[in-house]
C-alpha cells in the first residue's frame, strides 16, 4: 500500500498535493492497529460513543452501509502502550505511524468490538444472533444462547471455524458468510504526510466544525422529501405552513419529535421512523393537522398567544399526540388540558427530560380521551404548583428562563395598550418586536421584572419618556402603572417605582396563575363520561 507523499504546506497551510484516496478491509485495519501502526493525536476529542453507537456501526458494516472516510496523518510515533477499551497494544517506535485525524470513535469501536476481551469485561462486546440477524448483548444474567455468534470470533477466520465446530447445530453457512462480510468490508481512507502540525490541526478543526451531523428531521427529509407529489413534502414545509399562522417559528427538530409522537414512536430516541414514502406523507399531513390543533388550543383555551411565551416545549409534543388521537376533543377536556399546561409550567414539571417525555406520552391512550386527560393531571403535584406560585421571584428577569415567560404572560393578560395612541397592542408577524418585553430604563432598574413592559419599539423615543408623556390612565393601567409610579419615574426615584410596581405586578401574576391553574377547582371530566350503562343501552327502567 502506497502512502501519498506531500511537500510541506506553504502560503497559509496549502498542501502541494492532495491526499490520495485508498481503502482497506476491516481485517487489515484491525491488524494495523494491533501492530501498533495507528495512533491518536493529543488534540483529538475524548471518546463519546456509547453502546448504541458501536452497535449501529457494526450493523452498518454487516449490511454494507457506508460508515464514512477515515483520515490519517503519517509521521513519527514513539514506542508507547495504546489502549482501546480492554485492548492494550504495545506499539513500537516507527517513522510512519498513522495518526487518526478523523475517525477515532469508529476505529475505537471496531477494535473493542472485534478483538476486545468480550462480555462482561468489554463494554463494546456484542454477539450476532444468527436467527434474527441482529446484534445483541447478554442480559443481567449473562446467558448466551448457542446461536449467538461472538463478534470477537469473526475477524479471525480460524477462530470462527473453531467456534462453528463447537456449535454444530447453528447455520454454518450463515456464520461463515457473516464473518466474511465483517472481515472484508472496505473502509475508505486518506493519508496526509506533512511536518506542519498546524495544517493538520486546521484539517481536524474543519472536519469537526463544518461537517456537522445531520439532525433527525434532515435525515427524514432527505429520505422522503419530494418523493410524493402532495403537500407537505417535508418538515420544513410544515414549519413554513405553521409560520403563516403567526404563532411563531417551530424548530424543525421539535416538529420531528411531534411527528414521532403522532406515530406513537418513542420521542426520547428522536430517530428516523422506518416507513415508506406514502406513510411519510401521511405522517407529515397528520403532523400539520395536529400542530394546527395545538396552536388553536394554546391560543384560545390556554391563552398563550405565541410560542415565544411557552415556558417549556414538552406540552407541544404531548398535545400533538393528544389532538392527533382526539381532534374533536370535548370542551371540558380542553379546559382541563389548559390547567395541565399551566400547572406543569408553574411547577417546572414540564422541563422535558427523557423520563417526563415518556411518562406524559404514555398517559395518552387511544380511545380513552377523558382517562388520558385525567392521567396527565394526576402527574402534576398540586401542592408543588402552589408552592411555586407563592415563591414567584421578581428581582431577576431573564427572558430565556421559563419563569420569566410566565411573568411575561402576566403582563400580556393586562391587554397592554400603546402609550402614544392608546390602541390595544397586537402581536406583529415578527414577535421579536415585543418579546422579550422592553426595558423602561436601561440602567438602575435593569434585571428586575418591574423594569419590563410589553410595547413595540418607539424609534428614537424611550419607553420612560413615553410613560412620562402619557395621560391616558387606561393605557397606563394596561401596563400595571399608575400616576404614583409615573411621578416616581419623573423624580428619578427608581427605588419607589420598583417597590410600588412590584407589588402591583405580584397581584397581577398571583391572580393570573390562580385563574389558569385552578388548583381549588374540581378536575372531574364531563358528566356524560361518568355514566356507565349496561351494553351502552338504556331502556328507561330502573333496576
Amino acid at each position: 500500500m502506497k502512502i501519498a507523499a506531500m511537500a510541506a504546506p506553504r502560503q497559509g497551510n496549502v498542501l502541494d498535493r492532495r491526499p490520495k484516496a485508498e481503502s482497506f478491509k476491516v481485517e487489515d485495519l484491525v491488524q494495523k492497529v494491533l501492530d501498533g501502526g495507528v495512533r491518536i493525536p493529543k488534540f483529538q476529542r475524548g471518546l463519546r460513543w456509547d453502546v448504541p453507537d458501536a452497535e449501529q456501526l457494526l450493523d452498518s458494516i454487516y449490511r454494507g452501509y457506508p460508515i464514512g472516510t477515515l483520515l490519517f496523518w503519517v509521521r513519527h510515533g514513539d514506542a508507547q502502550p495504546i489502549e482501546y477499551g480492554s485492548v492494550v497494544v504495545d506499539a513500537r517506535e516507527t517513522g510512519e505511524a498513522w495518526w487518526v485525524i478523523d475517525g477515532q470513535q469508529r476505529v475505537n469501536a471496531i477494535i473493542r468490538s472485534l478483538v476486545g476481551k468480550g462480555f462482561p469485561t468489554e463494554q463494546f462486546s456484542f454477539y450476532f444472533d444468527l436467527q434474527t440477524g441482529k446484534f445483541v448483548r447478554p442480559g443481567r444474567g449473562g446467558a448466551v444462547p448457542d446461536h449467538w455468534l461472538p463478534m470477537t470470533d469473526v475477524v479471525d477466520s480460524e477462530r470462527l471455524l473453531d467456534w462453528i465446530a463447537e456449535h454444530p447445530a447453528i447455520d454454518r453457512k450463515l456464520a461463515i458468510s457473516m464473518g466474511k462480510r465483517m472481515r472484508e468490508y472496505s473502509i475508505p481512507f486518506y493519508l496526509v504526510t506533512t511536518d506542519d502540525e498546524d495544517a493538520v490541526r486546521e484539517i481536524f478543526a474543519r472536519l469537526n466544525q463544518t461537517g456537522k451531523r445531520m439532525e433527525s428531521n434532515e435525515v427524514f427529509s432527505a429520505l422522503y422529501g419530494a418523493r410524493h407529489g402532495d403537500s407537505p413534502s417535508d418538515v420544513r414545509e410544515v414549519a413554513a405552513n405553521l409560520d403563516a399562522l403567526g404563532f411563531g417559528q417551530f424548530e424543525h427538530e421539535l416538529l420531528h419529535s411531534m411527528m414521532l409522537a403522532t406515530l406513537g414512536i418513542d420521542v426520547s430516541k428522536n430517530r428516523v421512523p422506518e416507513i415508506d414514502a406514502d406513510q411519510a406523507h401521511q405522517a407529515l399531513a397528520s403532523l400539520e393537522r395536529a400542530a394546527r390543533a395545538v396552536i388553536q388550543f394554546l391560543r384560545e383555551t390556554a391563552k398563550i398567544p405565541h410560542i415565544a411565551l411557552l415556558p417549556y416545549e414538552l406540552p407541544l409534543v404531548t398535545l400533538a399526540r393528544f389532538f392527533h388521537l382526539f381532534p374533536e376533543a370535548d370542551p371540558r377536556s380542553r379546559e382541563l388540558l389548559s390547567r395541565w399546561v399551566w400547572r406543569g409550567a408553574l411547577s417546572g414539571q414540564h422541563q422535558g427530560n427523557t423520563t417526563s417525555k415518556r411518562a406524559t406520552l404514555s398517559a395518552i391512550v387511544a380511545a380513552d380521551e377523558h382517562g388520558s386527560v385525567r392521567r396527565l393531571l394526576e402527574m402534576v403535584d398540586r401542592q408543588q404548583v402552589q408552592v411555586q406560585i407563592e415563591k414567584a421571584q421578581f428581582d431577576q428577569f431573564r427572558f430565556r428562563d421559563a419563569h420569566a415567560k410566565l411573568l411575561t404572560l402576566a403582563l400580556w393578560s393586562l391587554q397592554p395598550r400603546h402609550l402614544q395612541t392608546g390602541v390595544p397592542i397586537h402581536l406583529p408577524n415578527d414577535a421579536a418586536e415585543l418579546f422579550p418585553p422592553a426595558r423602561i430604563t436601561s440602567s438602575l432598574l435593569d434585571g428586575i421584572f418591574a423594569n419590563r413592559i410589553i410595547h413595540p419599539p418607539l424609534g428614537e423615543g424611550s419607553i420612560r419618556q413615553a410613560l412620562l408623556a402619557c395621560s391616558d390612565t387606561r393605557a397606563l393601567a394596561s401596563h400595571a402603572i399608575d400616576s404614583m409610579m409615573v411621578d416616581a419615574l419623573q423624580e428619578r426615584d427608581y427605588a419607589s417605582f420598583e417597590a410600588v410596581r412590584t407589588r402591583a405586578l405580584a397581584e397581577v401574576t398571583a391572580r393570573l396563575f390562580a385563574s389558569r391553574a385552578q388548583l381549588l377547582a374540581s378536575d372531574r371530566p364531563p358528566i356524560q363520561s361518568l355514566l356507565v350503562l349496561d351494553d351502552d343501552v338504556y331502556d328507561g327502567t330502573t333496576n
